[in-house]
């Protein structure tokens, strides 16, 4: 008994030993990947976590309020202004306004036309934003990318001093060559959401025609597919259990 109670002991001692390590090795990698990010945009990746707070308790006005602040960060950030993550905000602002819309038909009122406006407004300024951005840097390999952005990355500019510059320049590259897959993934939502802002509209074949744009793009983007199944008239489709457990959207 005495043996087996340690064994026992020694197995659990091992068992939080490697925890302790994945830990470990865990904080010590989220720290390097923060210090390899663009300091002078650290501001605004920390607001989206609130804007996706104030989202998701329907607070629409306040996360607007929030989105001008990133915008406003990224646009008078060196090498930022016409980036993908222009195209983030643009279609994050579009789709507030089409929760305004929805909420207003959940609720049974008559959405305001101003809301149909800034949503189709904002989400078509998210797909030029996109796809102005993929054209630019499709055909661009990781050193392209790097000649690109080294003028806005200068050892001078005191918000970088005592980091490593060059690991922010690597980090800042990996952003942008996962792009060329991530942002025709984005172009598809936005495609998706101005679809639904047609629809709501009445504008049904609009609306197919941004649906069919988002699946030629991003043949699984789920919420595409099934909206225009709908308007169809065919069955709606359930998404793979394998793909609802380990299937992530970039947005």
């Amino acid at each position: 008994m005495n043996f087996i109670s340690r064994k026992l002991k020694t197995l659990l001692l091992i068992l939080f030993l490697i925890s302790g390590v994945i830990v470990a090795s865990g904080w010590v990698y989220y720290r390097e990947l923060n210090r390899a990010e663009d300091p002078r945009i650290i501001e605004a990746r920390k607001i989206m976590v609130k804007y996706n707070n104030l989202m998701s308790e329907n607070e629409t006005d306040l996360a607007l309020l929030v989105l001008d602040q990133v915008e406003d960060i990224y646009r008078n950030t060196s090498g930022y202004a016409d980036s993908y993550e222009i195209g983030v905000v643009l279609n994050n602002r579009g789709s507030v306004f089409l929760i305004k819309v929805e909420t207003d038909i959940i609720n049974q009122k008559e959405p305001h036309i101003d809301n149909f406006t800034q949503a189709k407004q904002y989400l078509k300024s998210s797909i030029d934003v996109y796809t102005n951005w993929l054209e630019k840097i499709e055909s661009m390999e990781r050193e392209d990318v790097y000649n690109m952005i080294l003028p806005f990355f200068s050892e001078n500019d005191p918000a970088f001093d005592n980091l490593d510059l060059e690991k922010i320049i690597e980090k800042r590259i990996d952003d942008i060559v996962a792009s060329k897959i991530e942002t025709g993934r984005r172009l598809s939502v936005s495609y998706t959401n101005l679809g639904i802002v047609y629809r709501y509209e009445g504008n049904l074949e609009n609306a197919m025609e941004q649906y069919e744009k988002a699946l030629a793009l991003w043949p699984d983007n789920h919420v595409a597919k099934n909206n225009l199944n709908q308007l169809l008239g065919f069955p709606l489709e359930k998404r793979n259990i394998i793909k609802q457990m380990f299937f992530e959207e970039k947005t």
